[in-house]
């Protein structure tokens, strides 16, 4: 054990990938529910890991309004957009953990600072908005000098999935069921914004390394809650909170729940009942070199969305197109977004 990382399970797994292929394909799974009067819900489902079920169920009460956490203090109930930004800090420092300690290095203590700008076209919206600029800045405590420090966080762009899935295309699907029917594919395209961003917002925050796979995710100068994040037991956690992969699928179910609510109210004039399951697959071979030639971030994410059926199917089909094509998250994973990961300081314990 070194930084309270299994080495030897880390090692035992790429055994087994070499071994059987099928152990190197991980499948994680969230839903999220949106109703009027009730608020916005996200969870996590079971993860495949390999072949082996991970019962994972982690719930998160989301901020509905998708409004700027800055201009209003509310329950401290992070947007969506808190949980996609958790995914994308907590990602790269998990790697650059497991890269140390593959390399030997005894970390005091490692943070990551995460700066996001987001560009928005409708006053204190940010569900809506673009991400134009992701910066991470990661800052470790070792006794290892500057320069080995400095060559793992070199490294972690390359092989973060999170990281990678915001810097690559990835394919992101939709459907649209009414009960026990037929599922409906929904095709979306990427909306160019009509008119000039009206203001831009930073949005900060801190994640900061515990012990082994553990994090914490908070906001940098806003009110919010403490996010926890970790692995499943089958990946040396504990399970005190979803992974970063599962956060960015909450985050993404919680924000096609509440955009397609909104719109079939604009629509309609009113909002029924939206529930949402997103899932995602991972194949470890990319992240951890046993094959160059396979992916590293994660693979074709489908949204499966449960309509209403309290008005016409062609209309709920169309608020879902609309939830896609405005939803600030859709374009961050499915579209190429410059991210930059950088070293921030090193220095000696």
């Amino acid at each position: 054990m070194r930084n309270s990382f299994n080495i030897s399970g880390s090692s035992e797994l790429v055994h087994e990938v070499l071994e059987d292929p099928g152990e190197a394909r991980f499948a994680y799974a969230a839903g999220a529910r949106h109703a009027p009067g009730r608020g916005l819900r996200t969870w996590t489902g079971p993860a495949l890991i390999g072949r082996v079920k991970s019962a994972r169920r982690f719930t998160v009460e989301v901020d509905d309004d998708g409004t700027d956490a800055r201009l209003k203090d509310a329950l401290g109930e992070p947007g969506s957009l808190a949980l996609a930004l958790t995914a994308v800090g907590s990602c790269p420092l998990y790697t650059t953990i497991a890269g140390g300690t593959a390399r030997d290095i005894s970390f005091d203590g490692v943070e990551l600072a995460l700066s996001a700008t987001v560009a928005t076209r409708a006053e204190g919206s940010l569900a809506t908005g673009r991400v134009t600029g992701l910066t991470c800045e990661i800052a470790a405590t070792s006794a290892s000098g500057p320069a080995t420090l400095r060559e793992v966080v070199e490294q972690v762009g390359r092989h973060s999935p999170v990281h990678r899935t915001l810097t690559d295309a990835t394919e992101v699907r939709f459907f649209g069921q009414a009960g026990s029917g037929a599922a409906h594919a929904v095709a979306w395209q990427r909306r160019e914004p009509d008119e000039e961003p009206i203001s831009e917002h930073v949005l900060r925050r801190r994640v900061a390394w515990l012990s082994g796979t553990q994090f914490t995710s908070e906001a940098i100068g806003e009110v919010g809650a403490v996010l926890r994040v970790d692995q499943p037991k089958q990946l040396a956690g504990v399970d005190w909170g979803p992974n970063p992969q599962e956060y960015l699928l909450m985050a993404l179910a919680a924000d096609i729940a509440r955009l397609a609510g909104l719109n079939q109210e604009r629509r309609t004039g009113r909002s029924g009942l939206w529930a949402v399951n997103c899932r995602a697959g991972l194949d470890i071979r990319g992240l951890m070199n046993i094959d160059p030639d396979v992916a590293v971030g994660l693979e074709s994410v489908t949204c499966s969305v449960v309509l209403p059926q309290d008005g016409s199917l062609a209309g709920e089909l169309g608020d879902v197109r609309a939830a896609a094509e405005e939803s600030c998250l859709v374009d961050l994973i499915a579209f190429p977004h410059p991210a930059r990961i950088r070293f921030a300081q090193g220095t000696g314990a």
